[in-house]
């Protein structure tokens, strides 16, 4: 068999997929306010992972920093005369709402050519992909056309806290490329890679109640929003409309005697994603009252061309369950709701756009050329009927993701004592996150209000990238487009805190972003999945690309 021609075998998608499934099984939930988060289970992860490479011949180490997840750290080194690369991936996973899943979440299953489960795309398949790479080589009895460093982390998808001090620490990750398979594809059969992302600055707002009790019976009542099928990542979703920040319009929009008794959209511990949608429970004197408020409401444009729903006061199989409480949180909730009803308009923010590095009138045409319709970003990412998307609409929607100012809400939850809300910004080029997100605190904080309020970051934040087309990248293009019906960069709003501590550490060493998702992976939100085909796909160039690499010139 010659090289050029190597690709997976069907048995060896088989073990891959088999593989997956064990994975998947290991709850690797990162988020430390999850149910089903525990040490025990991201240990479980790393040694299984380790187990998988020490089979294939790799040198494996897991490595704590800080009392972290474990780092799996592996070498495959077969020539020092061979260039070196570097692959990253994460094991670790979000959080799942159960009810919210048709199957289990943590036992794969498979439907119409797709495998589901918490995981099984991102990112789990991403290293079961680099695995099936190194196992195609080894049982062809093939020698690696590269050396190859390996890092898996179990912190991804909660702030990478210790990452900075791992990358710090092991200077051996240094290598000519950084491959980082966690990317997205435009679609199963047109492969990506990433050309930019976006940086991140989260932010938390609590604004503490008043206690005071409910006085008398009334009517109550619920105003739903929705916006979308369901919850989609706050950062490959930051066009999407907001149900946050237009149910802080209906709230803003009440007379003075109507009593807001509850608000949820998102659960706190639920992941960073835009919600599906946005419920308040509201009380009223009387029904001629109720019948005051629906009218108005039915007149009401709460942005982004989202509809209501009056319904009773139930949040029954919506994005949480109500609170059953005595405690009158009206005030509370409206002045949280007026603060981030004033985040609407991040332009109109003193100091949000300090430091924006516009994208270049060349950048603006390619990205122009390039860019799929606003129909079939909505479409994929499940918008209601009738919806509209944030930006401009003269602008292409990759102009608007490299581009366009954002702040989403993640979520919005009161309790017995107040009123907590997750913000989250998606940092432009050339913007320092904690400058930004200091502004915004500042804007917020500048508003005032007799209720105690706490504002403040949540993380260290990062900045947004953009990538530089070098050797690798090129190879890497050729590679997906030998195995895809086409391959090209894609703009991202997601954020990859990696890259600028790699760029920081290992100065000259490329960054390249690839992955094995598409529009219906659904990544960070329930029913999760990852496409088998896609899968081999990728996999089949990540082979390709090892093979045109090992022959570029060591430098």
């Amino acid at each position: 068999m010659s090289v050029t021609s190597l690709t997976i075998t069907h048995d060896q998608l088989q073990r891959g997929i088999a593989m997956l499934g064990q994975f998947v099984s290991i709850p690797t939930v990162s988020n430390t306010g999850s149910p089903h988060y525990s040490k025990e289970s991201l240990r479980a992860g790393a040694a299984f992972l380790a187990g998988q490479l020490e089979r294939i011949g790799c040198v494996v180490e897991q490595i704590v920093v800080n009392e972290s997840a474990p780092y799996v750290y592996a070498e495959c080194i077969t020539d020092p005369n061979l260039p070196t690369l570097t692959f990253y991936s994460h094991y670790d996973v979000q959080p799942v709402d159960l009810k919210h899943w048709t199957t289990d979440p943590f036992v794969i299953t498979e439907r119409d050519g797709r495998l589901y489960g918490r995981g099984a795309s991102d990112d789990k398949s991403g290293i079961v992909a680099i695995i099936m790479a190194l196992i195609a080589y080894r049982e062809a009895n093939l020698k690696l056309p590269i050396n190859v460093k390996l890092i898996f982390e179990g912190e991804e998808e909660f702030g990478s806290t210790n990452m900075a001090a791992f990358v710090k620490q092991e200077k051996r990750l240094q290598s000519a490329a950084l491959i980082v398979m966690d990317g997205f594809n435009r679609s199963i059969t047109e492969a990506s890679l990433l050309g930019s992302v976006r940086g991140i600055a989260n932010i938390s707002l609590r604004v503490d109640s008043v206690a005071k009790p409910i006085q008398g019976d009334d009517v109550k009542f619920s105003v739903r929003l929705d916006a979308l099928a369901k919850p989609v990542h706050s950062g490959i979703g930051l066009l999407l409309p907001d149900p946050g920040s237009a149910i802080s319009t209906v709230v803003k929009s009440l007379e003075s005697d109507v009593r807001v008794d509850s608000i949820h959209c998102g659960v706190l511990n639920g992941g960073n994603s835009i919600q599906a949608g946005a419920t308040v429970t509201l009380g009223v004197a009387d029904e001629a009252v109720k019948q005051k408020v629906i009218d108005c409401l039915k007149k009401l444009e709460v942005g982004y061309g989202l509809p209501l729903t009056i319904e009773p006061p139930s949040l029954e199989g919506r994005v949480a369950e109500p609170v059953a409480i005595n405690i009158d949180l009206t005030d509370a909730i409206r002045h949280t709701c007026a603060l981030v009803h004033s985040l609407r308009n991040p332009r109109g923010i003193p100091g949000f756009l300090d430091g924006f590095t516009p994208a270049t009138s060349v950048e603006r045409e390619l990205l122009s050329k390039t860019s799929q319709t606003a129909e079939s970003y909505a479409s994929e990412n499940g918008v209601v009927k009738g919806a509209r998307l944030r930006g401009d609409p003269n602008e292409s929607i990759y102009e608007r993701i490299l581009g366009e100012p954002n702040i989403s809400i993640v979520n919005i939850n009161s309790d017995k004592e107040g009123v907590t809300a997750n913000i989250s910004i998606r940092v432009l080029p050339g913007q320092d996150p904690k400058h930004v997100g200091a502004k915004v605190i500042e804007y917020l904080e500048s508003q005032g209000g007799k209720l105690s309020m706490t504002v403040k970051m949540t993380e260290e934040g990062s900045f947004a990238w953009k990538a530089d087309v070098g050797r690798f990248t090129k190879l890497y293009l050729e590679a997906l487009g030998e195995n895809l019906e086409k391959a090209g960069l894609l703009p991202c709003g997601g954020a990859l805190p990696l890259l600028q501590l790699f760029q920081k550490a290992f100065p000259g060493m490329e960054m390249i972003v690839p992955g094995v998702e598409d529009p219906a992976t659904a990544a960070h939100s329930h029913d999760e999945s990852q496409d088998i085909g896609l899968l081999v796909n990728a996999t089949n160039s990540l082979i390709s690309f090892m093979q045109k690499a090992g022959a570029a010139k060591v430098e």
